[in-house]
């Protein structure tokens, strides 16, 4: 799967879905799908981006196979489908738009090579003003 480029802030539109209740641990916490992801060792605002992306069956089925693996909870181990289906309805769907975009397609310059270009020209705009200056 490719790489998708996360934001330096942890994105709102998936609050719903992290907060959400996946059942109570052995010891009769609370446990949302935030924590069952961090104790997975998954990043869970990487994990939810990445599940928004995909077809919702695939979602599913994803989502499914990590609350199976996840035996803190319990019932999990019976509902770990149904679950999946409450929970992969909390996504906003198509989070990404860009993710939707053909392997390779480019829309233009990179942000890194754009802000390398205005550092470029702003240099040489003060070397041309620094010769003018001069002489």
């Amino acid at each position: 799967m490719a790489k998708t480029a996360m934001p330096l802030t942890q994105d709102p539109r998936y609050e719903r879905f992290l907060h959400a209740s996946v059942g109570q641990d052995q010891k009769g916490f609370a446990v949302s799908v935030l924590s069952m992801l961090a104790r997975l060792g998954v990043d869970p605002w990487r994990e939810a981006a990445e599940l928004a992306e995909l077809p919702e069956d695939s979602a599913r089925k994803r989502l499914a196979r990590l609350t199976a693996r996840f035996s803190d909870v319990p019932s999990l181990a019976l509902e770990h489908g149904a679950i999946a289906v409450r929970l992969i309805a909390l996504l906003p769907r198509g989070a990404f738009p860009q993710a939707a975009a053909p392997r390779g397609a480019n829309f233009g310059p990179s942000p890194a090579i754009g802000g390398t270009l205005v550092y470029a020209t702003i240099l040489i705009v003060l070397l041309v003003a620094q010769l003018f200056f001069r002489s």
